[in-house]
């Protein structure tokens, strides 16, 4: 019988995957009511809506390959949730990039927009303290994903990159 511990976390990931689906098709739908309604958008807002929407769909395909290694996969092993799997891994560092490309976003759209209002010679800090931050932010989250990855990562793409060379040659 599984512990209480075990059966809140395993209905955690699967609610959490749940939600994260719909949200998802939330996701989809917004990015292409926004292609619809701006295609003359600049190509750096619709560059920055893809960026977004493709980490949105990274995101989520990790979390659906996290919850089925956990509730399926895995099922009725409970050692194996004591192992950090690598989809855990892969969904930090996806989740270090959104906050980089939105706040750096809207750090540059603050940017552009208080060069009216406040004097030209302020208006760079406050953006500029928010891409200091975000930045931070993205290293630590990449740090950390490389110490917890111990490895896998770094022979993972080198096996692939060399798979992808073998296989044109």
């Amino acid at each position: 019988m599984a512990s209480k511990e075990v059966t809140n976390t395993l209905g955690a990931v699967l609610i959490s995957t749940l939600a994260s689906f719909f949200l998802c098709g939330v996701v989809i739908t917004g990015v292409h009511s926004y292609y619809r309604a701006f295609p003359n958008d600049r190509w750096y807002l619709q560059t920055v809506v893809g960026i977004s929407f493709v980490l949105s769909l990274a995101d989520t395909a990790v979390d659906g390959a996290l919850a089925y290694k956990w509730l399926v996969s895995s099922y009725g092993q409970p050692d194996a949730l004591e192992v950090m799997p690598r989809e855990f891994v892969a969904m930090l560092a996806i989740l270090g990039f959104v906050p980089f490309v939105v706040q750096g976003f809207f750090a540059w759209r603050l940017w552009k927009i208080s060069s009216g209002i406040v004097s030209r010679r302020y208006n760079w800090i406050l953006p500029s303290i928010i891409a200091v931050l975000t930045t931070a932010q993205l290293v630590v989250v990449l740090y950390n994903v490389h110490v917890w990855a111990k490895g896998w990562l770094l022979s993972d793409m080198a096996s692939a990159l060399l798979l992808t060379l073998g296989l044109h040659f």
